[in-house]
């Protein structure tokens, strides 16, 4: 397989590309026609990984290849083993010019129409100058070379978000700085729709968790299932939450009406996420 329509993958690390599993059922995507190509915070160099490196900061991750309790690209072969070896990561802890090298290395290799990256947590629709930001960098990152992919190689690239607003553990981020973040988003003609995964979706992703911990998968497979509360202790999160309701927010936009439903959920530190 040379030429593929599209590359999927996580684009902040941890249990990001859960969703991009979720999101690949609801395209349709079957397993042998699929090439993962996520972010992750690593570096070649520094983290010692010149063995998987293909070109510049670009790895090939083998299966059951890091120690990392949250790192997830290499137990994905543990829940969907017909992905094969094509499973691949920019490390963005590298030189700008590695990470673009890497990434034009896949682009002219499978020559894909469009790139999907799923985030978790709400980090990529933040702009910069919140307050109290979370674990924002590798996002940031990605975000940059997919805006610098769309401009030098033409390719369409989209970010795909859940559980919008945990991010900070679903206290740091007020409800207002969202609000406002999303909004600019709406304004400036980014927001192109809201898909509603398929009821079976979480069973792949939450098979995921068998095998690594996440902070954000957990809570989203929760609102997924349609269960009302869940306690968890997963990574770097913990306590109870409690799905309040599900939002119905309306966007206007010159495009017309989107219109978005959002599980929202409510946890022992306040906050909310979608």
């Amino acid at each position: 397989m040379d030429e593929i329509t599209l590359l999927l993958g996580g684009l902040g690390g941890g249990g990001d590309v859960g969703l991009a599993l979720i999101l690949a059922q609801a395209l349709g995507l079957k397993p042998e026609e699929m090439v993962i190509a996520s972010f992750i915070r690593c570096s070649v160099d520094k983290d010692k990984l010149k063995d998987l490196r293909v070109e510049g900061s670009l790895i090939k991750v083998p299966p059951s290849y890091f120690a990392e309790r949250r790192m997830f690209e290499d137990k994905l072969h543990l829940v969907e083993p017909r992905l094969g070896d094509r499973v691949y990561a920019i490390c963005t802890r590298d030189q700008w010019s590695m990470m673009t090298m890497g990434l034009t290395h896949r682009l002219d290799k499978y020559k894909p129409k469009c790139m999907i990256n799923t985030d978790l947590g709400g980090d990529d629709v933040l702009l910069g100058y919140e307050e109290n930001l979370g674990s924002f960098a590798t996002d940031t990152v990605a975000k940059a070379l997919l805006y610098w992919a769309a401009r030098e190689h033409g390719v369409r690239t989209l970010i795909a978000s859940g559980c919008t607003g945990c991010e900070g553990g679903g206290r740091e981020l007020s409800e207002e700085w969202l609000a406002a973040s999303l909004l600019y988003t709406d304004n400036q003609d980014a927001l192109v729709g809201v898909l509603e995964p398929p009821s079976n979706g979480a069973r792949v992703a939450g098979k995921l968790l068998g095998h690594a911990e996440s902070g954000m998968l957990p809570y989203y497979l929760v609102a997924l299932r349609g269960e009302e509360t869940a306690r968890i202790k997963m990574a770097y999160l913990s306590g109870e939450y409690q799905v309040m309701a599900m939002v119905q927010v309306r966007l206007h936009t010159r495009r017309g009406e989107a219109l978005q439903h959002i599980p929202t959920m409510q946890g022992d530190g306040g906050g909310y996420m979608g």
